[in-house]
C-alpha cells in the first residue's frame, strides 16, 4: 500500500478531530474504521487467492473512498459552522432591518 496516501488521510482525520468537528455524528468512529478498513487482508483464503497487486488496488480504493467521505464531511461541517456564525451575527439582522426601513 502507498504509505503517503495513508499518512495524508491520517493527517486529515487528525485535523478534523482537532478542529472541533469530531462531535459530528459518525466522525468519531472514522479513525478506527480507517485503521481497520485499510489493512490488507492477508489471512483469509479468499485474499490469498488474489494477486498482491489486486489486494493493493482494493486497499487504495478503500482509502480514496474514505478520503472523499472525510473531505465532504469537513466541507459540510464548515458550511454548517459558517451558517450558524452568520445567523448569530447581529450585523446580518441589522442590515436587513435598515434596508426594510429605508424602503418605507
Amino acid at each position: 500500500m502507498r504509505e503517503f496516501l495513508r499518512n495524508d488521510l491520517a493527517a486529515l482525520i487528525t485535523d478534523l478531530e482537532a478542529s472541533g468537528v469530531a462531535g459530528l455524528a459518525g466522525l468519531a468512529g472514522k479513525r478506527t474504521a480507517f485503521r481497520t478498513g485499510c489493512l490488507i487482508d492477508r489471512g483469509s483464503r479468499k485474499s490469498q487467492q488474489l494477486r498482491r497487486v489486486v489486494r493493493q488496488e482494493q486497499a487504495i480504493n478503500v482509502l480514496l473512498n474514505q478520503r472523499a467521505e472525510l473531505v465532504v464531511g469537513a466541507q459540510l461541517a464548515n458550511a454548517g459552522a459558517l451558517t450558524r456564525m452568520r445567523a448569530d451575527t447581529p450585523d446580518s439582522r441589522a442590515s436587513g432591518d435598515r434596508t426594510s426601513s429605508a424602503s418605507r
